[in-house]
């Protein structure tokens, strides 16, 4: 939740202050547009009632942390981890970093291609 600017209604130049869930809302559709295979696609980024910022994006049940240790392979490991590269090489490209790489974050599609998720919302709330 985006809370609104309580005390002030007004900047230092005297315009009023933009709510922080414009501002992210704004920064987020930058996302919208990222394109590569190995990244699940955000669908939607809306603005709802009370600052609210509803984010809909491709998710997989299917995860690193789902997978035994006995199922990954060295090759599998090596595939999962040039995905994750590139996915990330791309990211890099226009100028997103993703703060949040965990096993959960690691999807797997049913044919075992890698999509990473949750990778923007740093960006959308400029980092902070």
């Amino acid at each position: 939740v985006s809370s609104s600017h309580p005390a002030e209604s007004c900047g230092l130049n005297g315009l009023p202050l933009t709510p922080h869930s414009i501002s992210i809302l704004g920064a987020a559709q930058i996302l919208l547009t990222c394109d590569h295979s190995n990244l699940a696609r955000y669908l939607d980024i809306q603005r709802g009632k009370h600052q609210r910022i509803v984010v809909v994006g491709e998710s997989w049940s299917n995860n690193l942390r789902h997978m035994d240790q006995g199922e990954i392979t060295e090759e599998k490991l090596l595939s999962i981890s040039q995905q994750v590269l590139l996915a990330s090489a791309y990211l890099n490209q226009v100028n997103i970093v993703n703060l949040n790489i965990s096993r959960e974050n690691v999807m797997l599609t049913e044919e075992g291609q890698v999509k990473l998720f949750n990778y923007g919302l740093g960006r959308m709330t400029n980092y902070g």
